[in-house]
């Protein structure tokens, strides 16, 4: 074979190497972006098992126990939750860490009022060995996405931590009622009658403001009966106001009430506002 000719077949043997080599890397880029990727809705590729869980925020709770028989402490508890990419298809609070849901809650923002059974409470003093009454517990919010994804966060509670509202005062409630005896021009009307009624805790009176108003005029009331308006207990301690004690509320040296009157009730403890009643008819 003459040296052209040689020439001539090595050029053609290297332009088919070329082709061959370009050809497989074709098919390797084209294998890339057709192969393993799911189109999304817009034509777009998109890879796979991209889901978000949903994401759970805990925040501010507190406790009080059962009134009246001590089978389990309530607990109101803040909590909110999302998922960024989809919605959650159920959501609630697992007592128990068995992965079931206990309570359902689905709301995105949500105050909680739990019921939470005594057996999952556990004693403190198992820790510290000094016996008290103080409890503790872990529950779980789980949340679960339409893609089946679920997410779930931990909060310890006690009984002790935060048994009252922020600021001191108390997550308990009051009652209040016309005491049933008519009001006279006279300055010793029997006024009302308060009730401790949803309560768990003891009241120390060092601490306890109470107030009436009708219309712009303020009035004073304690149990020493020396203002306004006095406060008589059917309790046994004077020091506290009990739970489950009511207060009768009458006027001291004042004409407060005379007929029918729309009485406003203000009741705080150690500078917080306690709930209850804010007014009372009396006649």
């Amino acid at each position: 074979m003459g040296l052209w000719s040689a020439s001539i077949l090595n050029i053609s043997m290297t332009a088919a190497k070329n082709v061959y080599a370009l050809m497989l890397a074709l098919v390797i880029v084209l294998s890339g972006c057709f192969g393993n990727t799911t189109p999304d809705a817009d034509g777009q590729s998109t890879n796979a098992n991209t889901n978000v869980s949903p994401l759970i925020e805990i925040g501010e709770w507190t406790t009080e126990t059962d009134a009246w028989n001590a089978t389990h402490w309530n607990v109101t508890i803040y909590r909110a939750m999302t998922d960024i990419d989809g919605v959650i298809a159920s959501a609630g609070w697992d007592f128990d860490l068995d992965g079931v849901i206990d309570y359902p809650s689905t709301s995105v923002r949500s105050v909680d009022q739990l019921s939470i059974p005594a057996s999952n409470w556990l004693n403190q003093s198992a820790i510290y060995g000094v016996i008290n009454d103080t409890k503790f517990t872990t529950i779980s919010f789980i949340a679960i996405d339409d893609d089946g994804d679920s997410s779930g966060q931990l909060v310890t509670l006690d009984t002790v931590t935060h048994p009252y509202w922020p600021g001191g005062g108390t997550l308990n409630s009051y009652t209040a009622d016309d005491a049933a005896a008519s009001t006279s021009g006279a300055d010793d009307d029997v006024l009302m009658s308060v009730r401790w009624q949803y309560a768990v805790d003891d009241l120390n009176w060092a601490f306890v403001v109470i107030k009436l108003s009708v219309g712009d005029s303020t009035y004073d009331c304690n149990t020493a009966g020396d203002q306004e308006c006095s406060i008589a207990q059917d309790g046994n301690d004077a020091a506290v106001w009990e739970t489950g004690e009511f207060l009768t509320i009458s006027e001291s040296g004042t004409d407060i009430a005379n007929g029918a009157t729309t009485i406003n009730l203000y009741i705080t403890y150690r500078g917080s506002v306690i709930a209850g009643d804010s007014s009372v008819s009396v006649s």
